[in-house]
Parts: C-alpha cells; structure tokens; sequence
C-alpha cells in the first residue's frame, strides 16, 4: 500500500439497510410527533397556541421575507430593511415556493404550516445523512500521522518506504487498531454491515432529541444547513467533490457558518493534490484509481477538488457582497449584524462576561433557568470539542467531520450576539462531535444503551427546547 492511499482515501459507500432506514424515518416521526405534544401542552399552560409557540423570533423573520423579499415590508419606509439581509436568502427562498400552494389555496397561516412541514422533512433528511456517514465508518488517518507523513515524503522524501507497509509504525493507522478500516467497517454494524436499527435510531435521537432542537421543526434555517452540512460531508468523504461543493453552497447562501464547509473542501483539496502528486511520484496512478473504484467513489483529479471549493464559496460571498451594497449606510452585512443584534467575533470576551454575570450567579433575573441553559451550553460544547480530540488523534473521528464541527463551535463561542440563542446555534458541532460516542454505544450495547440513551438524551432536550420557547421571554 503506497503513500497515497494513507492521505484521505475515498470510504466505502455502504448501502443503507430496510430496517436501519425504517427505524431511523421511524424515529423521527416519533420525535416530532412527542417535541410537538411538550410544546402544545406547555404552550397552552402559559396561553399560548402551538402556532405562537412555533411562529417565534426568527420565523417571522423568515416568513415575511418569503412573502415580501428583502424591501417593501419596513417599518418608516425605508427602500430596503437592513436587518433584514442579515438573514440569509437560502431558506425563506424554498419556503416561499413550498408555501405557494398553501397560499394560493388560501390555507389559514400557509406560511407557517409550509415552513414547519418543509424543516420537518429537512430535518428527517438530515438524520438518514448522519445514519450515512456512520455506516460509511467516522475513522480516518490521523491527522497528526497524515501530516508527518506528508511532510516527510515531499520535503526529504524519507517515510516512503515505511508508508508502504501501514503497520511499520506498530500503530495499525490504516489496516488495523480501533482507529482503523476494521472499526470503519464494523462502525454501528447490522446483520449486512451497515447501521443496525438501534444505531439508526440512537442517531436519530441524538439529531432531534437534542436541546433546541425544537428549531428543527420550526421556520428556522437550522433544517436546511443541517441537511446540507451533513450530506456534504458525506460526499466529501465518498470523494465526491462536486456533489460536496454544490451542497456547502447552498449552505452558504443559509447561513455564515458554512465558511467552515468551505475551509474544509479547501484542505481536503489540498490532501488530494498531494495524494495525486505522490501517485506520480510513485507511479502508482493506476494503483491509486483501482483504491478508488469502490462503491459509491470516483477517481477524480486535484482540479475537481479545487473547483468543488470554489463553488462552495462563491454562494456565500455574492450574497455577502450583495448584502454590503443594501446596509451601507451601516457597514454592510457585518454592520448590520454589529447594529442589530451586536454580533461580531470579539475572541470570547463576551461570553466570558456572560458566563460570570449570567450563569455562575444566584436566584435573581441573572440567575433566569434560560440563562442558565445558554451558558452551560457553552461550557458543554467546549468540553465537546476538546474531549473529540481524543477520538480525532486516535484516528476514529475524521478530520474531515471535526474541522467543520469545532469551526462552527469555535465561531460562535468567540463572538459577541444574543447569548440566549447559543444552544440553538451550536446544535451541529454537538450532533457531529457526539455521534461517535453515540454510535460505539448502540453498536455494542444495541437496544440496551439506545433506549435509556434516547429517554434521558429527549428528556433534557424536550425541556430545554421547551423552556426557551415558552417560559423564557427573550430571543433564541
């Protein structure tokens, strides 16, 4: 086995089982059918119906930008609402078109009932993706082992020799160990080696069972992103770069986080460049395409990988640009976040200013349970993201899966904005970090750790979905 096919080697797409599939759709279902049932009694306890519960904050921002489009809506007449293209265009775009029958119909609240049914099957979307990338093995090389061998071969050349046997290192990087292709083959397994309906489920619940994701089922663009974040790490990792590409862009014109999709492709380009180079080096070209030509791969050139970054990023700076030339007069897009909602990296200060005022206080109005809830939602992300490292460096989480996940982390915890809507935006990196914790457990323990997993996981989850949208009185 040559250099190249330690550097990123594209995984085997394992098809998705019957059951595997059934029980995750299943569970989604019956998720939904449960989040929404918490939200209507607790709603109705505080005098609040299903729809006010779920037509909050965001969504009506989202709802009026589908029916009206960025201008003609303000307040005082101006030609064009700032605030508004703080929002980006990819979600209230396909919620005006799924709407548009109900409207047409005259269907009482169309919009509303058109955007929660479009987040629900999103979301369902979603969870078969992540079932997807678990059959298809969170493993890798390690990152710090990828990067010395790349470094030793194209500066010195020396490692060529011990890359040819993938166990010289005694470290089993790629042919066995825990990290490796065994626990890629073996990850959350049924009977025909793919996802068992336990792992499928435990997926599911850890996606909508989560605390906030509640959002999930709202006019939120939390669905969107999250279906197109995760499929496209699945092609990413099936070497599927055009299909990654066209994924993150979509992303991108959904939300600013998806920089980090592209940060992603970027550095996975780059890893394909080297792998190409190395072939040519090597004279392996023809060894390295038969690696891959298996299920559900594609041989493909360094020029597909770069141009799949390209498309990524151009979404996401022409709505930027765009945004820029409609909030000049306060500072463009970024201003506009600064004015409206003082949202800005600023390195963590902020949040640490609200965890020592908010969080860690006594019973008083710093002391709200909703407060409580965001800032320790902080500190369990951080905690995530630096118990992943373990996984990530052991090989059995992909660097391809972390980057994206603590750069979404590591944006929103270092910036300033509306504190109490952090549990909803760091809902992702928590999805993807946890999943292979998640995922070990049902495919050892099956029914024993899925259904205690799921009870507890929901239980936290329902009630903090539940609190800051009902009881709590300030934006999520």
């Amino acid at each position: 086995m040559g250099m190249s096919a330690l550097l990123d080697a594209p995984t085997p797409a394992r098809r998705l089982s019957r059951p595997a599939l059934a029980a995750a759709l299943a569970a989604s279902v019956v998720l939904w059918g449960v989040q929404l049932t918490v939200l209507t009694v607790w709603g109705g306890r505080h005098g609040q119906s299903l729809g006010d519960v779920l037509s909050q904050w965001d969504t009506q921002w989202m709802s009026r930008i589908a029916l009206h489009g960025y201008a003609g809506w303000t307040e005082g007449g101006h030609p064009s609402q700032w605030q508004s293209i703080a929002f980006f265009p990819g979600y209230p775009v396909l919620l005006r078109i799924v709407s548009a029958p109900l409207v047409v119909f005259g269907v009482e609240s169309a919009t509303l009932l058109a955007g929660c049914l479009l987040s629900g099957v999103l979301a369902a979307a979603m969870v078969v993706g992540l079932v997807r990338l678990v059959g298809d093995g969170l493993d890798a090389v390690p990152p710090q082992t990828l990067i010395g061998r790349v470094v030793a071969v194209l500066f010195d050349g020396r490692g060529a020799d011990r890359d040819a046997d993938p166990d010289a290192d005694g470290r089993g990087t790629v042919a066995r160990g825990r990290g490796g292709v065994a626990a890629r083959v073996t990850a959350g397994t049924g009977e025909d080696g793919g996802p068992s309906p336990a792992t499928a489920t435990a997926v599911a619940a850890l996606a909508l069972g989560a605390p906030m994701s509640a959002v999930y089922w709202m006019p939120y663009s939390e669905s969107l992103f999250g279906v197109c974040a995760v499929w496209c790490l699945v092609m990413l990792r099936r070497h599927r770069f055009l299909a990654a590409g066209v994924l993150a862009g979509v992303a991108g014109l959904t939300r600013l986080t998806a920089v980090a999709l592209v940060v992603t492709l970027g550095l996975a380009a780059l890893v394909e460049t080297v792998r190409v180079i190395l072939d040519r080096r090597a004279g392996a070209g023809a060894g390295s395409a038969a690696a891959g030509d298996g299920p559900g791969s594609s041989v493909t050139t360094p020029l597909t990988a770069w141009v799949a970054t390209v498309v990524s990023a151009v979404p996401l700076a022409l709505y930027i640009a765009w945004a820029d030339g409609q909030a000049a007069p306060v500072g463009g897009y970024f201003g506009a976040q600064d004015s409206g909602w003082h949202s800005g990296f600023d390195g963590g200060r902020a949040t640490m200013r609200w965890l020592r005022e908010r969080t860690f206080v006594g019973p008083g109005d710093g002391g709200d349970v909703g407060y409580i809830i965001a800032g320790l939602s902080v500190i369990a992300v951080v905690l995530i993201v630096v118990a992943s490292l373990w996984p990530l460096l052991r090989g059995a989480l992909d660097w391809r899966l972390w980057l994206p996940a603590a750069m979404i982390a590591g944006i929103v915890v270092f910036s300033d904005g509306i504190m109490h809507s952090r549990p909803r935006l760091l809902i992702f990196p928590v999805l993807v970090l946890l999943l292979p914790w998640v995922a070990a457990g049902a495919r050892r323990w099956r029914w024993a750790f899925t259904v205690p997993f799921v009870v507890a996981w929901c239980v936290l989850g329902f009630f903090v979905s539940g609190w800051l949208l009902v009881p709590f009185r300030w934006a999520i």
